[in-house]
């Protein structure tokens, strides 16, 4: 029973919070780098032993899987975060919840799997569906194992998991397509990564769920789940709806195109913004009764998100038909046009993204759940205006909504929050002052080296300039060492 307790209590230290999510930081910071990098070359030798119609039929299954896939979960991960109290009893009753919900979906989704196959007009997609779905059972096993381990800050452990897990999966997906050199190879990836995920985090965190007792109070776990399972649909369908369209009127090779140029596009992003919402809403939630530091912290964070993914976003846009050639190779020459459409998309979602860090903090699920509701209505609406002009359309509509969405997300969060708007500005204006120049300077000399030399030296030596001059200000110029240092001290001091 000790070992219940010191796994189901809170951290309250203002000090441990601040540590401790420092030292998060660090930890998830480097395995995200570590997995991108991992993720960066075998998508490179995958994008050669592939096609885009291996792609694209692949992303017609999992964005089908992945609607279905927010109900395992229910909501009830960041229900055990968020919460202030909990214990084994509560929790082990969220466990066999959420594995009833998974193993229901597993047979449902089998089920269907047909129809999904006539709705994108492939027969291939029966069989593909229906492997996917078994991950549905197996993921369900660790959710709430999962979300204890974040809810405690244990990123090292959470590190461990992702980065042998994604190994194992990246791995096995090279072999089967150097042997079969078809979609099959994706299928297995994700279903090799969701099972080593599974067992790693049982080795990792060994608790053992009790059988769940009728008198167990939940409710008002289930009420912040149900609101957080509302928000998390109509979020899947907002950031979905385009790759759902697209095979459904362009076929698979055109989805493959569109897709890899999002994720391509998504993936450094991604990698910057998953580490910081782990450490974000655990110590934000300890930190809602305390508006000062709450504020501080906060400002912190957005600091140090759009410092990094705007200039990010920024090179990605001015370099992309270049990035896309070296990176895929020639045969993906489509997706450098969608890539460089979306970047608008990418560097609005990476501005508001943060906004959910703010309201699930504050426990006002339901307020998210409105936004994410109206964002849902105006971003399909447009994708569905464009689609009628094919992946380009989609792409531009995606971006035009999602631009005119950043200010009116981060609006209505700050007004139901009480949150200063000086919080996100001071944020944002550096970052976007210290990008002119580098821009500028870097591509001019991109333009110069173009004809003297191959596109990956252009790529590097241009790369190159616009960090260092980017750097130079917003680290000397504009005082952002500062910033750096005092995480540096917190993630490297030993409490």
């Amino acid at each position: 029973m000790s070992y219940h307790k010191h796994i189901f209590e809170s951290p309250l230290s203002k000090h441990e919070i601040k540590h401790k999510s420092a030292r998060g930081g660090l930890t998830v910071a480097t395995t995200q780098l570590l997995t991108f990098i991992a993720r960066f070359f075998s998508t490179a030798i995958l994008a050669r032993l592939l096609t885009p119609n291996d792609y694209g039929l692949v992303a017609m299954a999992t964005v089908t899987i992945g609607a279905a896939a927010i109900f395992k979960d229910g909501g009830l991960t960041l229900a055990t975060i968020q919460s202030e109290t909990i214990d084994h009893l509560r929790i082990s009753k969220l466990f066999w919840i959420n594995l009833a919900i998974g193993f229901s979906l597993t047979i449902i989704v089998s089920s269907v799997a047909p129809y999904i196959a006539s709705f994108f007009k492939n027969d291939k997609l029966t069989d593909v569906v229906r492997l996917l779905s078994i991950a549905f059972t197996i993921n369900s096993l660790t959710i709430q194992h999962q979300a204890l381990l974040r809810r405690q800050m244990k990123h090292g452990r959470i590190a461990v998991c992702q980065i042998a897990s994604l190994t194992i999966g990246l791995s096995v997906a090279i072999l089967i397509a150097q042997q079969r050199q078809d979609y099959w190879a994706l299928v297995w990836l994700h279903l090799a990564a969701s099972t080593s995920s599974c067992i790693i985090t049982f080795l990792i965190l060994p608790w053992k769920p009790s059988l769940p007792k009728k008198s167990t109070n939940i409710s008002t776990l289930l009420s912040f789940g149900n609101d957080m399972l509302v928000s998390q649909m109509v979020t899947y369908l907002r950031r979905n709806a385009d790759n759902i369209l697209i095979g459904k009127l362009s076929g698979p090779t055109q989805l493959g195109y569109y897709e890899k140029a999002y994720s391509l596009l998504l993936a450094p992003i991604s990698q910057l913004n998953t580490p910081l919402t782990t450490v974000a809403i655990p110590a934000l939630s300890r930190l809602k009764n305390d508006p000062k530091n709450y504020e501080k912290f906060l400002h912190n964070l957005l600091s140090i998100l759009f410092l990094a993914t705007i200039p990010i976003v920024t090179l990605l846009f001015l370099f992309s038909e270049s990035i896309v050639f070296v990176w895929l190779g020639p045969k993906w020459e489509a997706s450098a046009t969608l890539f460089k459409l979306l970047s608008l998309a990418a560097l609005a979602g990476a501005i508001s993204n943060p906004h959910g860090w703010v309201l699930v903090s504050k426990g006002l699920t339901r307020e998210y759940r409105n936004l994410e509701i109206f964002s849902s209505i105006i971003t399909v609406g447009a994708i569905f205006a464009g689609s009628f002009s094919g992946p380009s359309g989609v792409a531009i509509g995606y971006s035009i909504a999602s631009s005119i969405l950043t200010f009116v997300i981060w609006r209505y969060t700050l007004k139901h929050t009480n949150t200063p708007v000086s919080v996100l500005i001071s944020a944002l204006r550096h970052p976007i002052i210290a990008c002119i120049p580098s821009s500028i300077v870097s591509y001019l000399i991109f333009i110069y080296l173009t004809n003297t030399t191959s596109i990956l030296f252009c790529l590097i030596i241009s790369s190159i300039f616009f960090i260092v001059i980017y750097s130079s200000l917003t680290f000397f110029v504009f005082g952002k060492y500062k910033l750096l240092k005092e995480c540096a001290s917190l993630a490297l001091t030993k409490k």
